[in-house]
C-alpha cells in the first residue's frame, strides 16, 4: 500500500500545481503583454517583437503549439539580442557562407594623398 500511497500523493501534489497554473498562466501572459504594451510605446521594442511575443504567448495556449511558446521565450530571454539577434546572427553567416570565395574589394581611389594614414 505504501507505492499506492505516495502515487496518490504525487497525483494530488500535480493536480494543486495545475490548479496554480490555471491561475498563473493567463495571469503572466496578461502582464506579459502590458509589458510588452508599455515597451512598444516608450521604444524599448518594435511593434514586430510586440506582435511575435502576443503570437508566441497565444500559442502556449494551443497545447500543440506550446513546444513553440517555450523556444521562442527561451531564445529571447537568454540569446544575445533575443530572436532578433540569432535572425541577424545566422543571416550573416549565410551571408558570409555565400561570399567566402568571393574577391575582396578594390580600393578606388588611386590617389596617395587622400589615403588615409599617408604623410609625405
Amino acid at each position: 500500500m505504501e507505492g499506492a500511497g505516495a502515487y496518490v500523493a504525487t497525483v494530488s501534489t500535480v493536480a494543486k500545481l495545475a490548479k496554480v497554473g490555471r491561475i498563473a498562466g493567463p495571469a503572466g501572459f496578461v502582464v506579459g503583454e502590458l509589458a510588452d504594451v508599455v515597451a512598444v510605446y516608450n521604444g524599448y521594442i518594435t511593434p514586430t517583437h510586440g506582435v511575435a511575443n502576443l503570437t508566441a504567448g497565444v500559442a502556449a495556449f494551443v497545447p500543440i503549439l506550446a513546444p513553440f511558446s517555450i523556444i521562442y521565450f527561451g531564445v529571447d530571454a537568454f540569446y544575445p539580442g533575443g530572436v532578433g539577434g540569432i535572425v541577424n546572427n545566422v543571416s550573416n553567416y549565410q551571408y558570409n557562407q555565400a561570399h567566402a570565395n568571393d574577391p575582396p574589394p578594390a580600393y578606388q581611389n588611386t590617389d596617395l594623398e587622400d589615403m588615409p594614414g599617408w604623410n609625405r
